[in-house]
């Protein structure tokens, strides 16, 4: 066989849609050498890491083309199995090839070198091309696997299909029965609030079958997950795991331990709320915002048709005059949707050094700033405001912080950001990115284009009960306070002054803070006061 169905292979596996053309014409190139059989040269695919997509898709390949496969990881490097003659032809998987160890990594080049037998055709994954020795990488031809994120409802049906089938086999499904389990599982992993993470998967797929009695009522797993929230159970949350593995070379400072909850499954907050709630509360309390909060609601639109569960949108810049509330705007929205926040004043900062955080080496090991904001909230999709980008100076020597930020920005190279502390690849493409600036010409052209730029103007005179409310709001969630049990505007007779005679919103926070102790204290005495008046009487 010199060929495979490369159309149907494409539209099953849309992210190797590269890697399929690839394959083509090799298999035909190498027919036209004399070769027998259907082959392809020593292969090296990059792009991603072990995981469903590559397997499910080599797996489709070997079926079509009546080869047999077997997959290598990291772990079995020590073992000899991996350099056996097979009983028959088959494609050989060698995953995360840049994690051998040197001496499985000799003996790879030197079986390169020498010509691998016509009966094993290997393929080695990557996470990323220049990751693999150029030695080795050299001698191999080179394909990208595409991201699986662009293409969610392929990936999804991918995945509940290999958890369908991992479970069944974890259970031991009689054979009798495994069609009608699988069936009723894979209904249950299409349902529109089925998390994609794997982990989530099983544990919700044991839960339906130990509710379910009848597993071949395919409608009653198609329809679990909205009756298990309607009877209290709550929602399936989308989850994602950002670290899949911590480096261990230098961790004298315990870094693999500290930082384990990266490597979870971690929740995607916002999600429970609609784009129009959200948008109304933030309109509510800061209708100077209304460019902004309308970007955000179109944003939040479209994720929610994307069957997005979770709060996602495309980085924003704030340009606006200083204390009309741009980072407040910010973190109401992070509290509004329940998920993290971390606040960077970029002013003055000589690089991005801040920001990337520092390595092993380091005097004080950190993780970049985006993943210390997931870290610190738990939550894989925080909101990352990044104050006065427009003063962050341009120092070349040390990095500056717009270049590190433009790494973050774009969406490929954030689902793969090497994080030195971590020594780890890190995926930061869940994270929302809120910029601020005085003044929109003095960001260069190439990180204007990476953002959506709104325009908020200072707060109408007549806007203060808004300002109060909301600020409120904040201070009650900040300590732990009563919201329905805040003062209203009325009492703040002093702040109102101030904001209109000009004073910033953050200079009229500040001030409303210094009252308020006042203003709860009054009340408490009046409350102790009036049951002696009552008995005085």
């Amino acid at each position: 066989m010199h060929s495979f169905d490369a159309a149907s292979l494409s539209v099953a596996h849309p992210w190797a849609f590269e890697l399929v053309g690839h394959l083509s014409a090799d298999a035909a190139m190498l027919s036209r050498c004399g070769r027998e059989g259907f082959a392809f040269r020593p292969l090296l695919v990059h792009g991603c890491r072990s995981d469903v997509r590559h397997r499910a898709f080599f797996a489709a390949l070997a079926d079509a083309a009546g080869l047999g496969l077997s997959v290598f990881a990291p772990a079995e490097a020590v073992r000899p199995t991996w350099r056996d003659r097979p009983q028959s032809r088959e494609i050989r998987i060698f995953e995360d090839v840049e994690r051998w160890p040197r001496e499985a990594l000799e003996a790879i080049e030197a079986d390169l070198r020498a010509g691998w037998p016509d009966d094993v055709l290997p393929v080695f994954v990557a996470a990323r091309e220049n990751d693999v020795p150029a030695r080795i990488s050299s001698l191999l031809a080179s394909a990208p696997m595409g991201d699986a994120h662009e293409h969610p409802s392929a990936f999804r049906r991918l995945v509940g299909a290999e958890a369908a089938t991992s479970l069944v086999r974890e259970l031991g499904v009689a054979d009798t029965r495994r069609p009608m389990v699988e069936a009723a599982l894979l209904a249950l992993f299409a349902s529109p609030g089925c998390p994609v993470d794997p982990a989530e998967m099983r544990a919700l797929g044991l839960r339906a079958l130990t509710d379910i009695e009848d597993w071949a009522d395919v409608e009653a797993f198609d329809g679990y997950v909205e009756r298990r929230a309607a009877l209290g159970g709550g929602p399936v949350r989308a989850t994602t795991i950002v670290v899949r593995e911590i480096g261990g070379a230098n961790d004298s400072r315990g870094i693999v331990d500290i930082y384990a909850p990266l490597t979870r499954p971690l929740p995607l907050g916002g999600g429970h709320l609609d784009p129009g709630a959200i948008a109304a509360e933030l309109m509510d309390e800061m209708p100077w915002f209304r460019h902004a909060i309308a970007r955000l609601e179109n944003d939040l639109r479209i994720a929610h048709f994307a069957e997005r569960p979770y709060l996602k949108f495309r980085p924003l810049l704030l340009v606006g005059p200083a204390g009309v509330g741009k980072s407040r705007f910010a973190r109401r929205l992070a509290q509004i949707a329940g998920v993290g926040y971390r606040y960077l004043n970029a002013g003055g900062k000589s690089s991005g050094a801040d920001f990337v955080g520092n390595g092993r080496s380091h005097e004080a090991p950190t993780p970049c700033a985006p993943a210390e904001a997931i870290f610190r909230s738990r939550f894989a999709n925080p909101i990352m405001f990044i104050d006065e980008i427009d003063k962050a100076a341009k120092n070349l020597a040390a990095g500056k912080l717009e270049d590190a930020l433009l790494a973050v920005l774009e969406p490929e190279t954030a689902r793969r950001y090497y994080d030195e502390c971590l020594q780890s690849d890190i995926d930061l493409f869940y994270v929302n990115y809120m910029l601020a600036a005085n003044d929109r010409m003095n960001i260069n052209d190439i990180m204007r284009s990476r953002v959506s730029v709104e325009t908020v103007e200072k707060p109408p005179s007549d806007a203060f009960p808004q300002i109060a409310r909301s600020v409120m709001k904040e201070v009650a969630i900040d300590y732990g306070l009563d919201p329905s049990a805040m003062p209203g505007p009325a009492e703040f007779k002093t702040a109102e002054y101030e904001f209109k005679a000009g004073r910033s919103i953050r200079e009229i926070k500040r001030i409303m803070i210094d009252q308020l102790p006042r203003i709860l204290g009054a009340r408490d005495g009046a409350a102790l006061a009036a049951p002696a008046l009552q008995a005085a009487e």
